[in-house]
């Protein structure tokens, strides 16, 4: 057995019972969290080219260019 899971199954074996369920909650998140991240690589909002072109804009409200206003409803 590895060291690293050595000193987890030590850890866990001292945690109480509500430790534990915290524990597990965080780890169904990160569950939860990795599954939408995956979907989001479907969605073009995601996709590089989208990606350069919101920060080219940021950079450029940043240097002065534009103007700043609220979302607009369509």
């Amino acid at each position: 057995m590895s060291p690293l899971r050595e000193r987890a199954l030590d850890e866990i074996s001292m945690m109480t019972e509500d430790q534990l369920r915290v524990v597990l909650n965080l780890l169904e998140g990160l569950k939860s969290f990795a599954h939408l991240s995956s979907h989001a690589q479907d969605d073009p909002f995601y996709s590089s080219q989208n990606q350069r072109f919101i920060e080219d804009g940021v950079k450029a409200l940043d240097a002065g260019k534009g103007v700043e206003h609220d979302l607009i409803e369509v």
